[in-house]
């Protein structure tokens, strides 16, 4: 998801299919783990990072995105111990 920000493409057909990314991860968190991974991974911490070469259109996206992931970061790094 987060690379096809970077392509010109329709920002909103994208947020879509991100939108449908996001619900599958969180119904899988729910089921393999618990509810409070989904809690986490549908509020993530504010978007940081700044992308450079991403279609302004797409940007806030790409940010939203990165922070689920690191969210899913984390949770692989506690897993993990």
């Amino acid at each position: 998801m987060k690379r096809r920000c970077f392509n010109k493409e329709d920002a909103k057909l994208l947020a879509k299919d991100g939108d449908q990314w996001a619900m599958r991860v969180a119904a899988y968190l729910v089921a393999k783990l618990d509810s409070s991974y989904r809690v986490q991974f549908v509020n993530p911490p504010a978007p940081l990072p700044i992308a450079h070469n991403i279609p302004p259109e797409n940007d806030s996206l790409w940010r939203v995105m990165d922070a689920h992931v690191g969210v899913l970061r984390k949770f692989i790094a506690e897993l993990k111990d």
